[in-house]
């Protein structure tokens, strides 16, 4: 006897958001202009959640919109979109040992931020849901239009019960318009990061992987007409994936990359911790990694990242959380150049109704920049109080 055909679903989730913010510095820099402001935003959003027959698809749209009292001229609307979907039973049509995943995230902000940190599951975010790691690994820029975006698929296929071949590959892009304050060194230019990685993975026990990954990276830099140039690096990683319990988990990367031209050697590597109690959700992560600089210098950057997120649940309505990220990115080649940022968040959350939550939040950041001896840092406190409504 069949099995009843799997009706398709689909459900679209309005929301809006309205916050007041007390910013110290809205242009990212150390002095010189009136720094501090008063920020009104209003962000409607379209969440829309499809599961079908073959596909099963999440989409998301945001607009920001800003006012800003004394800086009236950085008044802006700006948007954020993305998509991703599980294509496993349209691949599996072909083999059903085929698995792919693929999602596309592009936003355009006259300010980026540093850092996206990993947020435990259950955390209330009004920005972004499903930020992919990217140019994002604590580079602080002044304010200045940008437009990211960041396409990415994943696949395997099944050889055996206990082993597969895995695969990723990316395409990261990242290009500046407007500049609202003066930038060192060469300034902004748009920069593309290619990715591409393949390799087996083992199961080896019901609580154990093994996965073994070669890799090959291309990084290119461009501003106008004005220069181009371009980096490449093959490597290989091994990652170690291990469930001490149903409640926490880990994974454990290593492995280097080399340089062209050059053939300088660089070591990799990276630690996941994730730890769920009952009403507490713990993320750990540190990432070591080549990324490619967009701002000041157009060179490759060794690139550590730090990052922590507690998420606590007081009650059904109320909630809090907090993140920490440190951040540093020095120069491979070339002239010095180095990047540090530190700071943390602080938020409550309170359920007014089911559809209705209210945010109080806390961002201090500091970052300290260094480009041929120079320095160029500056701190940073906001304070922002928000209400969001879902239709749902």
């Amino acid at each position: 006897m069949c099995a009843p055909p799997v009706r398709a679903q689909t459900h679209v989730i309005p929301s809006i958001t309205v916050s007041e913010r007390y910013d110290s510095n809205v242009y990212f820099i150390t002095g010189g202009k009136k720094l501090s402001d008063y920020v009104t935003t209003i962000s409607p959003a379209l969440t829309v959640e499809h599961k079908g027959r073959l596909v099963d698809t999440v989409g998301g749209l945001r607009l920001n919109a800003e006012t800003y009292v004394r800086n009236p001229g950085l008044n802006y609307i700006a948007g954020t979109g993305s998509i991703a979907a599980t294509l496993d039973e349209l691949v599996g049509k072909f083999d059903r040992r085929l698995k792919l995943y693929v999602s596309d995230y592009v936003t355009y902000t006259p300010q980026p931020p540093a850092f996206y940190a990993p947020l435990p599951s259950g955390a209330v975010t009004t920005v972004r849901a499903d930020a992919p790691e990217n140019f994002i690994r604590g580079i602080q820029a002044s304010r200045a239009n940008s437009f990211i975006n960041v396409a990415m698929a994943t696949g395997s296929f099944g050889l055996t019960q206990s082993s597969s071949l895995v695969g990723t590959l990316s395409h990261q892009y990242m290009r500046f318009g407007t500049s609202f304050a003066p930038t060192p060194g060469q300034g902004f230019f748009t920069t593309n990061f290619f990715n591409l990685g393949a390799g087996p993975r083992f199961n080896v026990t019901p609580v154990d992987s093994l996965t073994f990954m070669a890799n090959y990276a291309r990084m290119s830099f461009s501003q106008g007409t004005g220069f181009s140039s371009s980096f490449n690096t093959v490597g290989a990683t091994a990652s170690w994936q291990h469930s001490f319990s149903k409640r926490f988990s880990s994974t454990l990367t290593g492995g280097a990359t080399v340089f062209s031209p050059g053939g300088n050697l660089q070591y990799l590597g990276g630690l996941s911790l994730l730890w769920h109690e009952q009403n507490t959700d713990t993320n750990f992560t540190y990432s070591r990694a080549v990324f490619p600089s967009f701002f000041v210098a157009a060179v490759p950057l060794i690139s550590d990242v730090v990052s922590i997120s507690v998420l606590h649940r007081f009650t059904d309505k109320l909630s809090g959380s907090i993140t920490g990220n440190y951040g540093t990115n020095k120069s491979i080649d070339g002239p010095e150049i180095s990047f540090v940022s530190y700071g943390g968040t602080g938020s409550m959350n309170y359920a007014i109704t089911k559809r209705m939550r209210a945010t109080l939040s806390y961002v201090h950041m500091q970052t300290k920049n260094v480009f041929i001896g120079q320095n160029f840092n500056f701190n940073r406190d906001a304070v922002t109080i928000s209400i969001a409504y879902e239709w749902r």
